[in-house]
């Protein structure tokens, strides 16, 4: 639903704002072009990086939400390049093709995401975590053959969660884990497969 696309970008942002970028970033021997960002992203931001991964380039933060006039000119200058560059790839208008790529991912996305939340053992984990008033969040990273998609389902691992000593009060923090890889094909509407091993991704807040 697009709810949850929406809160999963607006955690994006939380992390966004405060993480500096990579130098670069490679798939294999394949450089993408890098086109910087900074300040809010959009709601619609993972979307937007997935898809620019198919026109030869990532979009890359490298800064916080606060930022210099310097730095804004900077990006603009060396984004005219990167742009010049996926120009030369893509043609002129690879902007428009982009544009519609991006609003048909965030609705595959959204449908995907619809179904996969309805299933049995993803409502009982997400029924459990909101005891926390926490829960599930999905990502649909990568179509693998035809119509089987993978979707990461992470949140927050309850079982980790310390306080740390603010003036005033205590502010709890947990270990973000990704709970679900789920292998889904949608041209059937049913799982193929499930992996279910909880894995780490990242210390929260």
């Amino acid at each position: 639903m697009k709810r949850i696309l929406i809160l999963i970008n607006l955690l994006l942002i939380l992390s966004y704002c405060t993480n500096n970028a990579p130098s670069h970033i490679t798939t294999g021997d394949t450089k993408f072009i890098k086109v910087l960002s900074y300040g809010y992203p959009t709601v619609d931001y993972y979307q937007r990086n997935k898809v620019a991964k198919k026109y030869g380039y990532s979009i890359i933060p490298v800064a916080g939400c606060e930022v210099s006039q310097m730095l804004i000119d900077s990006v603009k200058i060396l984004n005219e390049i990167a742009y010049n560059e996926i120009e030369k790839i893509n043609g002129k208008d690879w902007r428009e093709k982009y544009e519609i790529d991006v609003e048909n991912e965030f609705k595959l996305d959204t449908l995907i995401i619809n179904e996969v939340e309805k299933l049995d053992f993803i409502m009982k984990k997400n029924n459990e975590l909101s005891q926390s008033n926490n829960g599930l969040h999905f990502h649909v990273d990568s179509i693998l053959e035809n119509e089987i998609y993978r979707v990461n389902v992470s949140g927050y691992d309850v079982t980790t969660v310390k306080y740390e000593n603010v003036p005033g009060h205590l502010v709890p923090s947990a270990d973000y884990v990704s709970y679900f890889r789920i292998f889904y094909n949608y041209k059937k509407h049913m799982v193929d497969s499930v992996d279910n091993k909880i894995l780490f991704m990242f210390k929260g807040k």
